[in-house]
């Protein structure tokens, strides 16, 4: 784990956001390039009153936008200490799949195209993916609007990762993927994505903002020989 201030090429700005963390929490923020947990693009792990420091993961895919993590990373940890101690909880990740309708529309789905190891695979990341969307996005949409407003400086970074958080979503809304997967829970994260990506490309122009709504509703909306 690196302090901040070793790493090459960290804008002012956001070194500048880790001393205001360290000097509102006790702890400074370390960051390490490792896997996230549950594959995401970065993680926080929030210092306890034994750890010596917060933690930003990301993966080394991700690490063009290493400072944009920085930067939210902080934002987040600042609001968390605008709490009250005792409201500052954290929701948990509980079950390694769907619930039991969720999952056995997956498998009526899916049976005959993947192997019951695939499909309970397949359910694990839709109960992760749905869960996280469910207590982080309302956050995520916060901080990034929060930052958009307050730090001007940092906003062609914080494109580029929305850029790359089209990039990452448009495959979930595949045609192709239509006749095998199925059922509330797919509509479900689905949704979530839709919102997600029409909040990224607000500032990114209608054309492309149309475009990303039309596949989606698509995939997930429109029965097949309705079109």
């Amino acid at each position: 784990m690196w302090p901040p201030e070793k790493q090459l090429g960290v804008p002012d700005y956001a070194l500048d956001l880790c001393r205001v963390v360290e000097r509102r929490t006790g702890k400074p923020l370390r960051v390490t390039e490792a896997l996230a947990p549950h594959g995401f693009d970065s993680e926080i792990r929030v210092a306890t009153e034994r750890d010596p420091a917060h933690v930003l993961a990301y993966q080394a895919p991700y690490r063009a936008y290493r400072d944009h993590f920085l930067v939210t990373a902080s934002y987040k940890l600042l609001r968390l200490w605008d709490a009250a101690p005792e409201e500052r909880m954290f929701p948990a990740i509980i079950g390694n799949r769907l619930p039991t309708g969720w999952h056995a529309q997956l498998e009526r789905g899916l049976r005959g195209s993947l192997s019951e190891e695939e499909i309970a695979g397949v359910s694990a990341m839709l109960h992760v993916g749905v869960i996280r969307q469910v207590h982080s996005f309302p956050v995520d949409l916060r901080v990034e609007r929060e930052v958009a407003a307050t730090l001007p400086e940092h906003a062609d970074r914080q494109r580029a990762y929305f850029a790359r958080q089209v990039q990452d979503l448009l495959p979930h809304f595949s045609l192709a993927a239509q006749p095998y997967v199925r059922g509330t829970a797919v509509t479900a994260c689905a949704v979530r994505q839709v919102a997600l990506m029409e909040r990224i490309l607000e500032s990114r122009g209608l054309d492309e903002l149309q475009a990303v709504r039309l596949r989606a509703l698509e995939a997930v909306y429109v029965p097949q020989g309705a079109r």
